[in-house]
Protein backbone atom coordinates (compact mmCIF):
# COMPACT_ATOMS: atom_id res chain seq x y z
CA UNK A 1 0.00 0.00 0.00
CA UNK A 2 1.11 3.58 -0.59
CA UNK A 3 2.64 5.44 2.37
CA UNK A 4 0.35 8.06 3.86
CA UNK A 5 1.26 11.50 2.46
CA UNK A 6 1.51 14.63 4.56
CA UNK A 7 -1.83 16.35 5.25
CA UNK A 8 -2.96 19.03 2.83
CA UNK A 9 -5.63 21.68 2.77
CA UNK A 10 -8.65 21.98 0.52
CA UNK A 11 -7.90 20.60 -2.88
CA UNK A 12 -7.21 23.34 -5.39
CA UNK A 13 -5.28 24.13 -8.50
CA UNK A 14 -1.83 25.60 -7.88
CA UNK A 15 1.20 26.84 -9.76
CA UNK A 16 4.19 24.56 -10.20
CA UNK A 17 7.85 25.38 -9.75
CA UNK A 18 10.85 24.02 -11.65
CA UNK A 19 11.38 21.15 -9.23
CA UNK A 20 7.77 20.11 -9.57
CA UNK A 21 7.89 20.29 -13.34
CA UNK A 22 10.77 17.80 -13.38
CA UNK A 23 8.77 15.12 -11.55
CA UNK A 24 7.55 12.45 -13.95
CA UNK A 25 4.96 9.96 -12.65
CA UNK A 26 3.06 7.11 -14.30
CA UNK A 27 -0.39 6.02 -13.11
CA UNK A 28 -1.79 2.89 -14.75
CA UNK A 29 -5.48 2.15 -14.13
CA UNK A 30 -7.38 -1.07 -14.68
CA UNK A 31 -10.42 0.66 -16.17
CA UNK A 32 -10.80 2.68 -19.34
CA UNK A 33 -13.43 5.11 -18.05
CA UNK A 34 -14.50 6.07 -14.53
CA UNK A 35 -11.33 5.84 -12.44
CA UNK A 36 -8.94 6.62 -15.26
CA UNK A 37 -10.96 9.62 -16.45
CA UNK A 38 -11.31 10.90 -12.88
CA UNK A 39 -7.56 10.79 -12.26
CA UNK A 40 -6.84 12.47 -15.60
CA UNK A 41 -9.22 15.27 -14.63
CA UNK A 42 -7.60 15.54 -11.21
CA UNK A 43 -4.13 15.74 -12.74
CA UNK A 44 -5.33 18.49 -15.07
CA UNK A 45 -7.03 20.33 -12.20
CA UNK A 46 -3.77 20.24 -10.22
CA UNK A 47 -1.76 21.27 -13.29
CA UNK A 48 0.10 17.98 -13.36
CA UNK A 49 -1.25 16.71 -16.66
CA UNK A 50 2.13 17.04 -18.40
CA UNK A 51 4.12 15.30 -15.64
CA UNK A 52 1.63 12.84 -14.18
CA UNK A 53 0.77 10.46 -16.99
CA UNK A 54 -2.51 8.61 -16.37
CA UNK A 55 -3.24 5.67 -18.65
CA UNK A 56 -5.62 2.72 -18.75
CA UNK A 57 -4.06 -0.71 -18.92
CA UNK A 58 -3.62 -1.88 -22.49
CA UNK A 59 -3.08 -5.50 -21.47
CA UNK A 60 -6.30 -6.19 -19.58
CA UNK A 61 -8.22 -5.13 -16.47
CA UNK A 62 -6.97 -7.82 -14.07
CA UNK A 63 -4.58 -6.43 -11.42
CA UNK A 64 -1.69 -8.53 -12.74
CA UNK A 65 -2.30 -7.07 -16.20
CA UNK A 66 -2.09 -3.53 -14.78
CA UNK A 67 1.37 -4.24 -13.34
CA UNK A 68 2.52 -5.94 -16.54
CA UNK A 69 1.34 -2.93 -18.54
CA UNK A 70 3.33 -0.57 -16.31
CA UNK A 71 6.42 -2.74 -16.86
CA UNK A 72 5.79 -2.67 -20.61
CA UNK A 73 5.50 1.12 -20.67
CA UNK A 74 8.75 1.52 -18.75
CA UNK A 75 10.57 -0.84 -21.11
CA UNK A 76 9.22 1.09 -24.10
CA UNK A 77 10.48 4.42 -22.72
CA UNK A 78 13.91 2.89 -22.12
CA UNK A 79 13.98 1.55 -25.67
CA UNK A 80 13.01 4.95 -27.06
CA UNK A 81 15.51 6.66 -24.69
CA UNK A 82 12.83 8.87 -23.16
CA UNK A 83 12.85 10.32 -19.65
CA UNK A 84 12.04 7.59 -17.16
CA UNK A 85 9.29 7.71 -14.56
CA UNK A 86 10.39 8.49 -11.02
CA UNK A 87 7.25 6.93 -9.53
CA UNK A 88 4.75 4.38 -10.79
CA UNK A 89 1.28 3.79 -9.35
CA UNK A 90 -0.91 0.80 -10.21
CA UNK A 91 -4.61 1.47 -9.59
CA UNK A 92 -7.19 -1.29 -9.51
CA UNK A 93 -10.46 -2.52 -8.02
CA UNK A 94 -10.48 -5.55 -5.75
CA UNK A 95 -14.04 -6.62 -6.66
CA UNK A 96 -13.76 -10.35 -7.44
CA UNK A 97 -10.34 -10.42 -9.10
CA UNK A 98 -8.27 -13.56 -8.55
CA UNK A 99 -4.78 -12.25 -9.39
CA UNK A 100 -4.45 -9.85 -6.45
CA UNK A 101 -1.60 -11.54 -4.58
CA UNK A 102 0.47 -12.11 -7.72
CA UNK A 103 -0.14 -8.52 -8.79
CA UNK A 104 0.88 -7.11 -5.41
CA UNK A 105 4.05 -9.19 -5.35
CA UNK A 106 5.03 -8.17 -8.88
CA UNK A 107 4.31 -4.51 -8.11
CA UNK A 108 6.42 -4.72 -4.96
CA UNK A 109 9.28 -6.36 -6.85
CA UNK A 110 9.28 -3.43 -9.28
CA UNK A 111 8.86 -0.82 -6.52
CA UNK A 112 5.47 0.27 -7.85
CA UNK A 113 2.91 1.75 -5.47
CA UNK A 114 -0.44 -0.04 -5.33
CA UNK A 115 -3.71 1.87 -4.99
CA UNK A 116 -6.72 -0.37 -4.36
CA UNK A 117 -10.44 0.21 -3.95
CA UNK A 118 -12.76 -2.42 -2.53
CA UNK A 119 -14.97 -3.25 -4.18
CA UNK A 120 -14.34 -0.60 -6.87
CA UNK A 121 -13.50 3.00 -7.76
CA UNK A 122 -17.11 4.02 -7.23
CA UNK A 123 -16.68 3.48 -3.49
CA UNK A 124 -14.32 6.47 -3.49
CA UNK A 125 -17.08 8.52 -5.13
CA UNK A 126 -19.62 7.23 -2.60
CA UNK A 127 -17.48 8.61 0.24
CA UNK A 128 -18.01 12.10 -1.19
CA UNK A 129 -21.62 11.80 -0.06
CA UNK A 130 -21.82 9.29 2.80
CA UNK A 131 -19.63 7.45 5.30
CA UNK A 132 -20.32 3.81 4.46
CA UNK A 133 -18.84 1.01 6.56
CA UNK A 134 -21.00 -2.04 5.80
CA UNK A 135 -19.34 -4.67 3.55
CA UNK A 136 -20.40 -4.44 -0.08
CA UNK A 137 -20.80 -7.96 -1.38
CA UNK A 138 -22.30 -9.94 -4.25
CA UNK A 139 -26.08 -10.26 -4.27
CA UNK A 140 -27.56 -12.86 -6.63
CA UNK A 141 -26.19 -12.04 -10.09
CA UNK A 142 -24.88 -8.59 -9.05
CA UNK A 143 -21.15 -8.34 -8.33
CA UNK A 144 -19.82 -6.28 -5.39
CA UNK A 145 -18.94 -3.55 -7.89
CA UNK A 146 -22.50 -3.57 -9.24
CA UNK A 147 -23.82 -3.22 -5.70
CA UNK A 148 -21.47 -0.30 -5.05
CA UNK A 149 -22.68 1.51 -8.15
CA UNK A 150 -26.24 0.93 -6.95
CA UNK A 151 -25.40 2.68 -3.67
CA UNK A 152 -23.75 5.56 -5.52
CA UNK A 153 -26.84 6.09 -7.66
CA UNK A 154 -28.68 7.15 -4.52
CA UNK A 155 -26.58 10.32 -4.68
CA UNK A 156 -25.72 10.63 -8.38
CA UNK A 157 -28.94 9.77 -10.21
CA UNK A 158 -28.30 7.82 -13.37
CA UNK A 159 -24.58 7.50 -12.69
CA UNK A 160 -22.69 6.52 -15.83
CA UNK A 161 -19.03 5.40 -15.74
CA UNK A 162 -18.39 7.14 -19.06
CA UNK A 163 -19.60 10.55 -17.83
CA UNK A 164 -17.16 11.35 -15.02
CA UNK A 165 -16.49 14.73 -16.65
CA UNK A 166 -20.11 15.65 -15.96
CA UNK A 167 -19.74 14.91 -12.23
CA UNK A 168 -16.24 16.21 -11.55
CA UNK A 169 -17.18 19.80 -10.65
CA UNK A 170 -19.81 18.54 -8.19
CA UNK A 171 -17.33 16.16 -6.58
CA UNK A 172 -14.47 18.62 -6.02
CA UNK A 173 -16.04 20.58 -3.12
CA UNK A 174 -16.72 17.28 -1.36
CA UNK A 175 -13.12 16.06 -1.61
CA UNK A 176 -12.24 16.83 2.01
CA UNK A 177 -15.23 14.80 3.23
CA UNK A 178 -14.21 11.84 1.07
CA UNK A 179 -10.57 12.09 2.11
CA UNK A 180 -11.39 12.23 5.81
CA UNK A 181 -13.86 9.37 5.49
CA UNK A 182 -11.35 7.18 3.66
CA UNK A 183 -8.70 7.84 6.31
CA UNK A 184 -11.14 7.20 9.17
CA UNK A 185 -12.32 3.97 7.57
CA UNK A 186 -8.72 2.83 7.05
CA UNK A 187 -8.10 3.14 10.80
CA UNK A 188 -11.29 1.27 11.63
CA UNK A 189 -10.41 -1.55 9.24
CA UNK A 190 -7.00 -1.99 10.86
CA UNK A 191 -8.74 -2.79 14.14
CA UNK A 192 -11.15 -5.28 12.55
CA UNK A 193 -8.80 -6.86 9.95
CA UNK A 194 -11.46 -6.23 7.32
CA UNK A 195 -10.73 -4.93 3.83
CA UNK A 196 -14.28 -4.28 2.65
CA UNK A 197 -15.15 -1.55 1.94
CA UNK A 198 -11.99 0.53 1.57
CA UNK A 199 -10.03 2.74 -0.81
CA UNK A 200 -6.51 4.14 -1.11
CA UNK A 201 -7.43 6.76 -3.70
CA UNK A 202 -7.22 9.52 -1.10
CA UNK A 203 -3.54 8.69 -0.64
CA UNK A 204 -2.84 8.96 -4.37
CA UNK A 205 -4.68 12.26 -4.71
CA UNK A 206 -2.97 13.73 -1.65
CA UNK A 207 0.34 12.74 -3.23
CA UNK A 208 -0.78 14.51 -6.40
CA UNK A 209 -1.64 17.62 -4.37
CA UNK A 210 1.86 17.56 -2.90
CA UNK A 211 3.32 16.83 -6.33
CA UNK A 212 4.70 13.56 -4.94
CA UNK A 213 7.43 15.50 -3.11
CA UNK A 214 6.93 13.51 0.09
CA UNK A 215 7.33 10.12 -1.59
Amino acid sequence: MARTPKPSGNIKSRKTNLRQQNKLVLVVCEDEKSGCDYLKLMAKHLRLHTTCIVESSATGSAPISVVEDAIRRIALRKKEKLELFELVFCVWDIDEHTSLNDARQLADANEFKVIESNPCFEFWLLLHFAYHTAPIVRRANKSPADECVKLLKQYITGYDKSKIKDYFAELLPKFELAKNSAAKLRIELQSTSSINPATDLDLLIQSMENNFLDE
